[in-house]
């Protein structure tokens, strides 16, 4: 395996237990952030191309820590 190999297998190792533990953390644990959703989803039924449409999703921190949203998407 050359040294390149190994760096990036070494890397991506650590994303994915870094992952893992973010994953398995109790969001009700003291000193946590809990995000809570409303509405996931929303349809605009048909909509005529270039149109502007737009929706609002609520988002809530229920828990004792700050929460921090770091990147969104659109689906």
């Amino acid at each position: 395996m050359t040294r390149k190999a190994m760096v990036l297998f070494g890397l991506a190792l650590a994303v994915c237990v870094l992952t893992a533990e973010i994953a398995l953390a109790d969001p009700t644990a003291e000193g946590a952030p809990h995000l809570v959703l409303g509405e996931t989803r929303y349809d605009f039924g048909t909509v005529v191309e270039g149109s502007p449409v737009s929706c609002e999703f609520v988002v809530a921190n229920k828990g004792d820590a700050p929460l921090q949203i770091l990147e969104m998407k659109s689906g």
